[in-house]
């Protein structure tokens, strides 16, 4: 299958959960190497036909205990018709460290499933690394 179709399969995969009337799968837009020793800021969007209320970004440092996620609750901010926005700057992180985060969406249908984790790095890290176990 070609990159343009595949593209556009996982667009279509993503959106099918807002069809259902929650809203689809955030997009992360940071890169993954963060710019400074001890803070992030990460920011993603989502599409959802109905008003997102609030957005829940989890986040921890990698190969940490999975209880070990903190939370922050995100205000969203539209950007377009279907289109909310979301960013947190997350401070006094480790220095050189990597990390991973799941973003989550509230809309009048309730909260969709989280996201995949975003594997990101403060400064010095270099690229961030993607282990599964």
């Amino acid at each position: 299958m070609g990159s343009e179709k595949l593209n556009i399969f996982s667009r279509l995969i993503k959106l099918s959960s807002n069809i259902l009337g929650k809203a689809a799968y955030p997009e992360f837009k940071s890169r993954p190497s963060g710019y400074e020793p001890n803070n992030y800021l990460i920011e993603w969007t989502s599409a959802s036909y109905t008003p997102i209320e609030v957005f829940e970004l989890l986040y921890r440092r990698h190969a940490t205990p999975p209880d070990s996620w903190q939370r922050v609750e995100v205000t969203p901010h539209k950007q377009n018709s279907m289109t909310y926005a979301g960013k947190a700057g997350l401070k006094d992180l480790a220095e050189a460290a990597q990390y991973e985060a799941r973003v989550r969406a509230k809309n009048e249908e309730g909260w969709n499933r989280l996201s995949e984790p975003f594997q990101f790095a403060t400064f010095g890290a270099g690229t961030a690394i993607v282990e599964y176990i």
